[in-house]
């Protein structure tokens, strides 16, 4: 039996997930109203554990399932040394569905999967699992608009560096995911400003992502990939 294309242990894990995702979502929201009032570096503790114990049984279907392998490469050995003990600010590109997965991957190999933060939709928060467990990792939900979003995001990066293990941004530049549609748009949107036109790319948020950089060198030690 092949069980990779078996349909069975297809909704075994899926279920598995559900079932554990909401599990776990109870506990955070029990901790988040009653211990992180009082010790809220206790509670960000046992969330670590709590957000890996979800997130890694995606990483362990992405490398068993899908056979999938990830090369690092880093420019120096400094970075190497610099990566592990620090904050990380993970710049990708948005293009499919899977980069989730990817980035996942990426961070679990510097142990810091349980504390991978990033900005998202506010509409996300109402998402079961996924949006929940966000709301108690802390994450900043975002209206996507710069006036109404710098101080949210300057409070949340700040938030994000208290943490006693190290955290890692995940940085989407295009701020949403990539389509022919929304290439369309970039392009246009070049054209009329005089910005080059990426072919494969969407054009960048550059201020929330200057923000974002300026924030963390200011406030504390971090590597950037």
């Amino acid at each position: 039996m092949n069980f990779k294309n078996n349909i069975v242990i297809h909704m075994f894990f899926g279920l598995t997930f559900f079932i554990s995702g909401l599990f776990i979502n109870v506990i955070q929201f029990i901790l988040y109203n009653t211990l992180a009032w009082f010790d809220i570096q206790r509670f960000r503790r046992i969330n670590f554990y709590l957000n890996y114990s979800m997130w890694s049984q995606i990483v362990a279907l992405a490398h068993w399932w899908a056979d999938t392998e990830l090369t690092i490469y880093y420019p120096d050995e400094n970075s190497l040394k610099l990566s592990a003990p620090n904050h990380m600010l993970c710049l990708m590109n948005h293009s499919f569905e899977i980069d989730w997965v990817m980035s996942w991957l990426a961070v679990d190999h510097y142990q810091k999967l349980g504390n991978a933060k990033s900005f998202a939709k506010r509409s996300i928060r109402f998402i079961p699992i996924i949006g929940w467990s966000w709301i108690f990792g802390e994450f900043a939900f975002l209206e996507r608009k710069l006036q109404k979003d710098s101080a949210n995001i300057v409070k949340a990066l700040k938030n994000f560096l208290q943490f006693e293990h190290p955290t890692s941004l995940l940085f989407f530049a295009e701020g949403t995911r990539f389509t022919e549609k929304k290439h369309e748009t970039s392009i246009q949107f070049a054209k009329e400003r005089g910005l080059p036109e990426l072919k494969y790319h969407l054009l960048p948020r550059p201020r929330g992502f200057n923000l974002a950089v300026q924030t963390f060198k200011e406030e504390s030690m971090f590597c950037f990939i």
